[in-house]
């Protein structure tokens, strides 16, 4: 009966409103923006329970809208920050940085993180629209849960069980331990899943005195994707097509370098180094050194239908692509006395074209050659694959 009275009486109008008030006032000192709330009660968890609550600016434009909020916090008895959460359902906030000047986001972010009062939150059914120069990214939140926070020295917390989707990408599932120092970022022991695709690691990158992506400090991914992410490559070749792999990179966003970048598919395995140039805009440039290209040859078996066996040779070489076109240029391991070569050029865009000379010269007991029962076999021919016109 105690229970049931006290419930009721913290639920009035009047220990409400002192309750809202109490809320503004707290989340406005020390900050430029105004915070109003619908209404508020507690609930039989005793968390108090805050509804259509709206963040503007002095220029009276809203930064976000929320619907519910509860926290087991409560800035009108105390100020300490012991195991307090925020549970936060249906926001929806449009952050636009277009126009935002450095020192006042800078100044925005920081007063953010210095007022940060809780160890827990966890987000559902939300929405957030990040405007970068005009561009508009859309990140919808079916659940995220984040945790062990920490504003020591700058800021850091752990990313658990993130899962809906950014722009067109379906997320399953993704974690990560964030941190957030002098413009650096860094996201460790990351996992992403997305349907049978999956990204892990480290990556680690500085923003600049706009903060702008700047460079990337070395980072490490291992990934599993299908090829169709890929879009300068042929769409039904793609779709059936999954790549595996490690990469190891880091400098200028114009100009990354790949320090190591192993792939593997059904039909072959190289390793390579490169660099990456302007990769994130239309004017791309990738230029890699490639080694040890081992092909399978029984795959190349099942696209020939051959039932004899034998060994194809590894090859090294290079890649430059540009803008969908490609040009490589690929030879034998010289410790073999058989030679081949192959160059030639290529469109990479919705249906794949490849324009290629193949030269070889492959002798006595080659296993390339002994299913034909020959002793010598010459080749300087050019072939042409264009997509099915229909």
């Amino acid at each position: 009966m105690l229970v049931a009275s006290l419930y009721v009486a913290l639920n009035t109008s009047g220990v409400q409103n002192y309750l809202k008030q109490s809320v503004i006032d707290y989340i406005n000192i020390d900050s430029n923006n105004y915070l109003q709330i619908g209404n508020s009660s507690f609930n039989l968890k005793g968390e108090v329970v805050f509804n259509e609550i709206s963040l503007s600016n002095k220029e009276s434009d809203t930064i976000l809208f929320l619907e519910t909020l509860r926290t087991n916090f409560f800035p009108l008895v105390s100020d300490l920050s012991i195991n307090n959460s925020l549970n936060i359902e249906g926001l929806d906030i449009t952050i636009d940085l277009t126009n935002n000047k450095s020192n006042k986001l800078d100044t925005e972010f920081q007063e953010i993180i210095n007022n940060i009062f809780f160890d827990r939150v966890n987000i559902l059914n939300s929405s957030v629209k990040l405007i970068i120069d005009s561009v508009q990214n859309s990140i919808v939140i079916d659940k995220l849960n984040t945790y062990e926070f920490n504003n020591d020295d700058g800021l850091f917390f752990k990313l658990n069980s993130f899962s809906g989707k950014v722009n067109d990408l379906e997320i399953d599932e993704f974690n990560s331990e964030i941190s957030y120092r002098n413009n650096l970022i860094n996201f460790s022991n990351s996992n992403l899943v997305s349907d049978d695709q999956f990204v892990k690691g480290n990556i680690n990158f500085q923003l600049d005195n706009q903060n702008k992506l700047n460079s990337f400090q070395e980072s490490f991914l291992e990934f599993s994707l299908s090829a169709g992410n890929f879009n300068f490559l042929d769409k039904d070749l793609a779709d059936k097509t999954i790549i595996q792999g490690e990469i190891i990179f880091e400098g200028l966003k114009e100009e990354i370098i790949l320090e190591k970048l192993n792939l593997k598919t059904e039909l072959l395995e190289l390793n390579t180094t490169g660099i990456l140039k302007d990769i994130l805009t239309s004017d791309y440039e990738v230029s890699l050194d490639l080694s040890d290209i081992d092909i399978s040859e029984e795959e190349v078996s099942k696209a020939l239908n051959l039932n004899q066996q034998f060994t194809l040779p590894i090859l090294f070489g290079n890649i430059n692509l540009n803008d969908g076109l490609i040009n490589y240029n690929f030879s034998q391991n010289n410790k073999f006395r058989s030679s081949a070569k192959i160059t030639g050029t290529g469109l990479l865009k919705e249906k794949t074209s490849l324009d290629f000379r193949v030269i070889l010269n492959l002798l006595k007991d080659d296993e390339m050659i002994t299913i034909f029962n020959i002793d010598n076999l010459k080749l300087n021919s050019r072939f042409r694959i264009i997509p099915d016109q229909q």
